[in-house]
């Protein structure tokens, strides 16, 4: 066996993941997409991974889409700014008991990557 394959294995099971959270998002069950969510971060181990698969594994594209028309027009600092605080407040969120404002700030979080 290759090194490669369970990289792919792991690629897919987070692919599955995120795609079961997304499921579950759109059925108000907050608290397991939040948990999808961590579970696919954590299979997948870095960051760049993680954010190369949330960009293939966006679907739908509006037409009119706020945050990346205003993703062009801040600096790469601010936009940096804007992710961490929205983390925060996810963490805040999640360790409230809150998983509906956890899942949203995952979800805007990961819109201006």
């Amino acid at each position: 066996m290759s090194i490669k394959e369970p990289s792919k294995e792991k690629l897919i099971s987070s692919r599955k993941l995120i795609e079961s959270s997304e499921y579950h998002f759109k059925n108000g069950d907050y608290k397991n997409s939040v948990m999808d969510r961590i579970k696919a971060r954590e299979i997948i181990g870095s960051d760049i991974k993680f954010k190369a698969l949330l960009m293939e594994s966006k679907l739908v594209n509006s037409k009119y889409n706020l945050i990346d028309d205003y993703k062009k027009k801040i600096s790469d600092k601010k936009r940096l700014d804007i992710i961490n605080k929205l983390g925060e407040r996810s963490i805040l969120q999640y360790n409230l008991g809150n998983f509906k404002g956890c899942i949203r700030s995952l979800r805007r979080m990961e819109k201006y990557y």
